[in-house]
């Protein structure tokens, strides 16, 4: 018997774009994608969705719920921004979060040297099962998930939008949850040798 080994990809953020990269580079290895307020598959978007980030940076500043002068270390740098990433500004942020490294010039250089990426023709090779999860308030913008979602075209797409959850899941876990599990389920039913 010939055994077909197929991954299930989860992805958040840039990780997404990196798993809808790889999905769309081998289809075949790919059993399902799971995606959690993930970029892009082009490079135009990123910078669109980055300016939605700044603006609200900048109201939340404006508005006083973020404060002080901002710092220059990275990893302080990471936690000064958070609360825009989050639905509620004053959520309490999780530890493995805080506890995330930073350095505030590995995207920009990230984004320089891989060029002006689109991979959205190549993305509909992608037929696979699909959850792609969003969180009502994430700062990247809906636009940015639309972008993705009509890439994924092809695919067996299921498109959850978490409410009163912005760019980290943890916000609405228990829907992040069930979600998750939910598709796990629906996929496992679909075992293939």
């Amino acid at each position: 018997m010939k055994f077909k080994i197929q991954s299930i990809l989860f992805g958040h953020s840039f990780g997404g774009v990196l798993a809808q990269c790889y999905a769309a580079a081998h289809p075949e290895r790919v059993k399902s994608l799971i995606l959690m307020g993930s970029g892009p598959p082009t490079a135009q978007e990123i910078a669109a969705a980055q300016a939605r980030l700044g603006r609200r940076i900048q109201a939340l500043i404006k508005e006083k719920i973020i404060t002080g002068p901002q710092p220059s270390a990275p990893d302080e740098i990471l936690k000064y921004i958070l609360p825009a990433y989050f639905s509620d500004p004053k959520f309490r942020i999780p530890e493995e979060i805080l506890a995330s490294s930073f350095r505030p010039d590995i995207g920009p250089k990230t984004f320089a040297d891989s060029g002006n990426w689109d991979f959205r023709e190549e993305e509909k090779s992608v037929t696979c099962p699909v959850l792609f999860l969003w969180g009502e308030d994430d700062p990247f913008g809906v636009e940015m998930a639309d972008v993705s979602k009509r890439a994924l075209g092809n695919s067996d797409l299921t498109a959850v939008t978490l409410k009163k959850c912005g760019h980290y899941w943890h916000e609405n876990m228990d829907d992040f949850f069930r979600e998750v599990e939910g598709f796990l389920k629906k996929i496992d039913q679909r075992r293939t040798f």
